[in-house]
C-alpha cells in the first residue's frame, strides 16, 4: 500500500528530525 510505504519512510525521517 502507498500509505504503508509512506509511513514506513516518514516514520524514521520524522523521528530523526524530532531527535535532532
Amino acid at each position: 500500500m502507498l500509505l504503508e510505504a509512506s509511513v514506513k519512510f516518514f516514520f524514521p525521517l520524522f523521528f530523526s528530525f524530532f531527535f535532532f
